[in-house]
């Protein structure tokens, strides 16, 4: 499997060069909407020396001057309106990686601030199956399934810690714990729920909203807890298989996150795997669904079932700008001066409508774009851009000055 690397001006030079229909939301336009905007003049030329000598371009082969892996991979991350992020953590050491979809191909990508790495196109059925590592050894199954409210998991979660350290301290024989330095440890432990609280994440409340008494209840009533003692708890029969899981000093978590651009919710799991045993949890508004696997073969249906709704992802408007055909002069100054609240002139085309999309403009008749309305909004008023610069969007049927446009905001 090839891995390729592009620059900031490599990426906006084969977007030009290659026409490709950039998609605002995709993985591609996020990256080229990173940085400014480089050089136009220096785009073609030397970009393809340095292309060339990444061996991603040959001149000499006229009908496929590009490498084909690269065009896939790149063309994939044009269009993709489906995209997963990987992190797998154990211990204190932790990876993301992202995977741009569309339809049955994915490809892995990452960027920082100086290049966008991507790989070749893969058949979701074989990400399918290398996604979950292959050392999650499954020796034990107990067939635990629970819907539970997501601070009950995590005043779990404390009590299962607070046991293994008690057993740590005073011997192995030692499964109890009081109920006072549960409640106190699980404030202390779970205050990351406000992120999410204060993100507004659907059904999440805050460390104060919550009824800690009511989950500690919870827990008791299904035997994930047992009380012992006026101050005493132990971790019940039902909590067991879970505890071996999350007190696993090689405790491994691999959490899948899904995030369609038609759907602002994001559909995710985690995957523990500890003590010989496999975990799925599933977050939604405010509950957990947990259910263990006695085999990879179902943890791989659960991920085929999250790359199938990937699949099915798509954008509501797809369109290719229409190639310029005389258009009228653009101002030649590099640094043309702005012009600010310009009313049409009546002998002009009725305003267009802006729409929060990609945009295109053309500078001494060469299209430049993608890039978002904010950009085009900031740069004509900066002055970068002229009233007069011709622009188009989708929805447009041709290039239009700027000054035509009803910008919003």
């Amino acid at each position: 499997m090839s891995i390729y690397f592009l620059t900031f001006q490599e990426s906006w030079a084969l977007a030009e060069l290659l026409r490709l229909p950039v998609q605002p939301g995709s993985a591609f336009a996020n990256w080229l909407d990173s940085d400014r905007l480089p050089d136009a003049n220096r785009l073609p030329g030397t970009t393809l020396q340095t292309l060339a000598a990444k061996g991603y371009y040959d001149g000499n082969r006229a009908n496929q001057p590009f490498s084909p892996g690269l065009l896939a991979s790149l063309t994939l991350l044009s269009v993709n309106a489906a995209e997963l992020t990987a992190v797998i953590r154990v211990g204190a050491d932790a990876a993301l990686t992202r995977f741009a979809q569309v339809g049955e191909g994915v490809v892995q990508y990452g960027t920082d601030e100086n290049k966008l790495a991507l790989h070749d196109v893969t058949p979701a059925k074989s990400f399918t199956k290398t996604i979950i590592p292959s050392w999650f050894i499954i020796t034990a199954n107990e067939h635990v399934w629970a819907d539970i409210p997501l601070g009950a998991f995590i005043l779990l979660k404390s009590a299962c810690a607070l046991q293994d350290w008690n057993a740590l301290r005073f011997g192995l024989d030692t499964e109890t714990f009081s109920q006072t330095d549960l409640l106190a440890s699980f404030r202390s432990s779970a205050g990351w729920v406000d992120v999410f609280s204060a993100a507004a994440v659907k059904g999440v409340l805050s460390m104060d909203q919550m009824p800690v008494e009511e989950y500690l209840e919870h827990l008791i009533a299904r035997g994930y807890l047992k009380r012992t003692g006026e101050d005493l708890l132990e971790v019940g029969s039902a909590g067991k298989p879970l505890a071996a899981v999350l007190t696993d000093p090689g405790l491994c978590t691999l959490t899948l996150s899904l995030q369609l651009w038609e759907d602002p919710q994001v559909t995710s799991g985690a995957f523990l795997h500890g003590g010989g045993r496999l975990f799925l949890l599933e977050f939604s508004s405010g509950r957990l669904a947990i259910q263990q696997y006695g085999s990879l073969e179902n943890a791989h249906l659960w991920v085929e079932s999250l790359l199938g709704k990937g699949s099915l992802a798509h954008y509501e408007t797809y369109a290719i700008p229409p190639a310029p055909s005389a258009p009228d002069p653009v101002e030649a100054s590099p640094t043309p001066q702005p012009v600010r609240n310009l009313a049409p002139s009546p002998a002009a085309a009725p305003p267009q409508p802006a729409h929060q999309a990609a945009w295109y403009y053309l500078i001494d008749g060469k299209q430049v774009g993608p890039v978002s309305e904010g950009n085009m909004r900031a740069w004509l008023a900066q002055g970068r851009l002229s009233t007069d610069t011709l622009v188009w969007t989708a929805g447009q049927r041709g290039w239009v000055k700027a000054s035509q446009v009803r910008w919003v905001g």
